[in-house]
């Protein structure tokens, strides 16, 4: 006989899915800044590519709880969830800033003719 999952454990599911999504995003841009560093921007752009296509899923995941939650169905609160959302928004924030440093070394390398 299955067992149901519970609600919290349905949340607690999702988040683990957001933290796993957003981790390998995390990954992909970090590997961007280093191809796009050692002049690989095919490769840097690819992962970045990459990075933005885990995010997109772990963005759906997100959209959908907040459209329950808005709906009137409130999902049971979960310290796990509010990791997942605080790694979520991390790594968009290191994505933007990946991004910036990029601009730099196109900056520095057009500047010094490299």
């Amino acid at each position: 006989m299955e067992a149901k999952t519970t609600a919290l454990e349905a949340v607690e599911m999702a988040a683990f899915q957001l933290i796993s999504l957003s981790g390998d995003a995390l990954d992909c841009y970090f590997e961007a800044l280093h191809q796009h560093k050692a002049g690989n921007i095919a490769e840097s752009e690819r992962c970045m590519e990459k990075g933005e296509a885990q995010m997109h899923k772990a963005h759906k995941i997100q959209t959908d709880f907040i459209s329950e939650e808005a709906s009137g169905n409130c999902p049971p609160y979960s310290l796990v969830m509010v990791h997942a959302q605080d790694y979520m928004m991390n790594t968009i924030t290191i994505k933007k800033l990946v991004e910036e440093m990029m601009d730099m070394y196109d900056y520095v390398n057009q500047k010094t003719g490299l």
